[in-house]
């Protein structure tokens, strides 16, 4: 039985999310305090925005609402606005104090956008060749 590719991403997604939760997780053990103890928090914030863009590119161009490419950049720019928005009330309103956060925060959105951009272009792929 063949799963729906909705489900087969957020598995993976929860794959890639524990895998980057331990990484941080081993990090915070040998570093001694030099990251932040909310990190796995932001690691949910991050899984739940990559769903959510993830989504609205597979559902909006299926149901008519706006074609692919427009979905994506949708997307793409909707989450990082977000996640700057993020950053910057989390230094404004002291939140977060050490500089570190970012660069660990930084790291975080590296790694997510490398996802994303993987799965979004097999997305693209299979979207291309149901069009031809």
């Amino acid at each position: 039985m063949k799963q729906h590719p909705i489900a087969v991403y957020l598995t993976r997604l929860s794959i890639f999310s524990i895998v980057v939760c331990f990484m941080f997780f081993f990090f915070m053990l040998f570093s001694k305090g030099a990251l932040s103890h909310y990190i796995p928090y932001y690691i949910v914030m991050f899984w739940v925005l990559t769903a959510a863009g993830y989504c609205l590119v597979y559902f909006l161009p299926k149901r008519g609402v706006m074609n692919f490419v427009n979905a994506f950049m949708v997307a793409k720019f909707g989450k990082m606005i977000i996640y700057l928005l993020l950053l910057a009330i989390v230094y404004l309103l002291n939140i977060e104090k050490d500089k570190m956060f970012a660069v660990a925060y930084f790291v975080i959105f590296i790694l997510y956008l490398i996802f994303d951009t993987i799965t979004l272009n097999s997305l693209a792929k299979k979207n291309n060749n149901k069009s031809k």
